[in-house]
């Protein structure tokens, strides 16, 4: 089994209602990446983990949060 992990994903029903401008500014500020995630970003890496290739591939954690959490 495994897992993804989405960090600040912009532009989504859970961000857009729990959080103000001036905190999803702060939060932006804080992430290595310089940017919000995007759903393009969790879907690409849902895309990645169910293709075939990657059938062996087990237990992963896939953190997609732009470096803002490790571990």
């Amino acid at each position: 089994m495994n897992a993804l992990a989405p960090g600040f994903i912009e532009d989504t029903p859970f961000h857009d209602t729990f959080t103000t401008a001036e905190s999803k500014a702060e939060t932006i500020q804080g992430i290595p990446m310089g940017r919000a995630g995007t759903p393009a970003d969790v879907a690409t890496a849902t895309l990645w983990l169910a293709d075939p290739a990657t059938s062996f591939v087990s237990g992963a954690v896939i953190d997609i949060n732009g470096a803002q959490f490790f571990g």
